[in-house]
């Protein structure tokens, strides 16, 4: 089964198969060297970190993990057992351990990420203080309300959007990934979307690093993410109505996207009277109003466009995700086992996260990841047994001892004697 949606860099494909060979077929038929590769049980609220997974939204209760305070904590009580590598990439050690971190785990293989989704799958199961809380049997038993209330809190669980029959495989284009390992190690456990709002010596680091991926993109692909993030900043800044009429950079750009041929000098011309376009003037190579747009220019107007972002929702902040062509990986040397037996990596996944500092309203951003397909697995038991004659199992996947003999205790060959 195929449908098609629409994200931010194009079409979405949606899939669903029922058996391993399906699945190979339908990897087969995508290119898989074009992709990386994520499994997850559940759609849960797509694709997120689970340093964010507790955010709600709304007043006192819009709270996501202190990550800054966590990686410090644990990095003091265990700083004498840390190697040096372990103590340079330490945000992987904290995602290895359990510490929540804004870090997404993704892989180059289509199978292991298969075995991810299959493997979480389980039968829903729900406690009964979910429902009645304290209350005894005998008195539920006798409290007609109370058994309404318990059906009614009972339907709300199966509807909730983040349980489905289907475990999920999300893929994403290798183009739009950009390795900024080396930025992230010297942003020391700082946030890099705060950080391109404060340094400008790592602002300017970052530019390096996207001009240098955009070299070995297709002109019209740069094209259509330099359209979407002009979009987008206009999307974002219209939340804001008084932004919106007052704001000159928002008015040029939402009149220049009224043309299927955007002139990007308007553009440049209203960010020169922008303080923060100071920053990128020294490194664009040519006059800003009589350039040939190349992939370096598209580049420094990407940057500056979700600089501007990021400051209106620093300065005015917004219940809004972030839409990027662009996802930003952290892939440290195999500090774990694990690491090398799943041919893994993360995404890293900013945010900006703004208290009032008065009323304590709090509001996250955090950069969405969107897949370019999505495949629905459904039978992934049996599908588990399939990756397990191919000796993809828990023993291969961890390493260690333990998950070893778990995988020898779920093997489908004889365990008892006759």
């Amino acid at each position: 089964m195929y449908n098609m949606s629409f994200i931010s860099g194009g079409i979405m494909k949606k899939y669903k198969v029922d058996s391993l060979s399906k699945y190979l077929a339908l990897i087969e038929e995508n290119i898989i060297s074009d992709f990386i590769y994520r499994g997850q049980s559940e759609p849960y609220f797509s694709i997120q970190a689970s340093g964010f997974r507790p955010y709600c939204g709304g007043w006192d209760s819009d709270m996501i993990y202190d990550m800054p305070y966590l990686h410090t904590s644990f990095y003091n009580r265990v700083i004498g057992q840390l190697s040096e590598d372990e103590r340079k990439y330490f945000l992987a050690f904290c995602q290895h351990h359990g510490i929540p971190t804004n870090l997404v785990d993704v892989s180059y293989s289509p199978l292991v990420a298969l075995f991810f989704a299959c493997d979480g799958k389980s039968e829903r199961k729900f406690t009964l203080s979910e429902f009645i809380g304290d209350m005894s049997i005998d008195d539920f038993e006798k409290d007609a309300s109370c058994q309404n209330t318990f059906i009614h809190n009972l339907i709300n669980q199966v509807k909730k959007p983040f349980y489905s029959q289907y475990a999920q495989i999300y893929m994403l284009k290798k183009e739009r990934l950009i390795n900024v390992t080396d930025l992230i190690v010297e942003l020391n456990g700082r946030n890099l979307f705060d950080v391109l709002l404060t340094d400008e010596i790592l602002t300017l680091k970052l530019l390096k690093a996207i001009k240098e991926h955009f070299k070995s993109i297709k002109c019209a692909t740069l094209n259509v993410w330099l359209k979407n993030i002009l979009e987008e900043y206009v999307k974002i800044n219209e939340l804001n109505s008084f932004l919106s009429l007052s704001d000159e950079l928002h008015l040029v750009i939402k009149s220049a996207l009224k043309s299927d041929d955007i002139d990007y000098k308007d553009i440049f011309r209203a960010l020169e009277k922008d303080y923060k376009f100071g920053l990128f003037q020294k490194v664009l190579v040519h006059e800003p109003l009589t350039f040939q747009i190349d992939s370096d220019i598209i580049a420094t107007l990407y940057t500056i466009i979700l600089i501007e972002i990021l400051d209106t929702l620093k300065n005015a902040p917004q219940k809004v995700n972030i839409d990027l062509d662009i996802y930003f990986t952290y892939q440290p040397p195999q500090l774990f086992e694990r690491i090398s037996n799943q041919q893994s990596f993360f995404i890293y996944q900013p945010y900006l996260y703004t208290n009032d500092g008065v009323y304590n309203y709090c509001e996250l951003n955090i950069q969405s990841i969107n897949a370019d397909v999505i495949i629905e697995i459904d039978n992934h038991s049996n599908i588990l047994k399939e990756l397990q004659l191919l000796g993809i199992d828990k023993g291969t996947i961890y390493g260690d001892i333990d998950n070893i003999a778990k995988s020898v205790l779920n093997s489908s060959g004889k365990l008892f004697k006759v």
